[in-house]
């Protein structure tokens, strides 16, 4: 059957096929299936021309995974389909970039952290980072939230038993910035400027405190504020 080949599969080396079973069976036609593993050694380049779509397929009903290695460093990229995720990976001990045009865009070290621009830096190891650099001439950065005009964007400060106990958090329809802590707005930065302090009513409360040493210096106390 020259449409397939399978079971122990013939290796690659250079322009020579190694392993080859005595009826020397002959690589899939067009249309033709392959099954079993297929392994490329070699210094060259391994390359092939195709107008199709989807030209490669690595199909299976458990974990298929494409997988390429450099041996010398022992280093391994894979990419897998489980039956729930599309997956990128390094399976060794190594960082995971992301490139343009050739140059490192973005590199995910082997702790999980994120550094776009460059490689990031975590203060500790108890620390998981995202970090933004652009440090060459004129460089900036910039960490952009856009939402619709009529909603809100939010930082979330969270934490095991709540994941936004606090928040900064900017209203679109009025322009208004807030901050809560503990679930609740005590400040409010207004449109034009005007900065709120926002606590129950009730007995007298104090909305601005000014301390030195943790010592109570001066302060700005209102009484019945709704």
């Amino acid at each position: 059957d020259a449409t397939k080949l399978t079971g122990a599969l013939p290796a690659i080396s250079g322009a020579s096929l190694t392993g080859l079973p005595a009826d020397a069976t002959k690589l899939p036609l067009a249309g033709g299936t392959m099954t079993g593993n297929i392994q490329v050694n070699g210094n060259g380049t391994s390359y092939f021309t195709s107008t199709a779509t989807s030209p490669v397929q690595v199909n299976g009903a458990s974990i298929p995974t494409l997988t390429v290695r450099n041996t010398a460093q022992a280093v391994e990229l894979q990419m897998r389909a489980t039956t729930t995720t599309g997956l990128v990976r390094t399976a060794t001990n190594h960082p995971l970039v992301f490139a343009v045009n050739a140059a490192e865009a973005m590199r995910i070290d082997s702790s999980g952290n994120v550094g776009i621009g460059a490689s990031p830096t975590a203060p500790g190891s108890d620390f998981k980072t995202l970090e933004i650099k652009n440090t060459g001439s004129g460089g900036r950065a910039l960490l952009a939230l856009t939402a619709n005009s009529s909603e809100y964007s939010q930082i979330f400060f969270g934490d095991a038993d709540d994941q936004d106990i606090g928040q900064i958090f900017y209203y679109h329809p009025d322009n208004s910035m807030q901050f809560r802590t503990n679930n609740t707005t005590f400040l409010n930065l207004r449109n034009d400027g005007n900065l709120v302090s926002q606590v129950g009513g009730g007995a007298s409360k104090t909305n601005i405190a000014f301390k030195n040493g943790g010592v109570t210096k001066g302060s700005i106390v209102t009484s019945d504020y709704t």
